[in-house]
């Protein structure tokens, strides 16, 4: 997982050296906002819906992208929770 955002710069994470892709998710009301600095789609979006009780709560957009490093301060390898 891959955080993007200036605050990453503060926990002790693996700063992102090299380009990577990635699935941005976000929520289809936000939609219309440019993706962040950095980000570029390399593929087709999808959309996922949440349900609770058979009844939609929220959708997504699920964008492929590949994010440049150089591009973006702040960029960092997330740590995986173990299982």
């Amino acid at each position: 997982m891959i955080g993007v955002a200036y605050r990453w710069c503060h926990f002790n994470v693996q700063a992102l050296e090299r380009p990577a892709t990635g699935m941005f998710v976000h929520l289809e009301r936000d939609a219309h906002n440019p993706l962040p600095p950095g980000l570029e789609t390399i593929g087709p979006e999808q959309t996922v819906i949440r349900t609770r009780h058979g009844r939609e709560v929220e959708r997504y957009r699920l964008s492929p992208v590949v994010l440049n490093p150089e591009q973006v301060e702040g960029s960092a390898i997330l740590p995986r929770p173990s299982r």
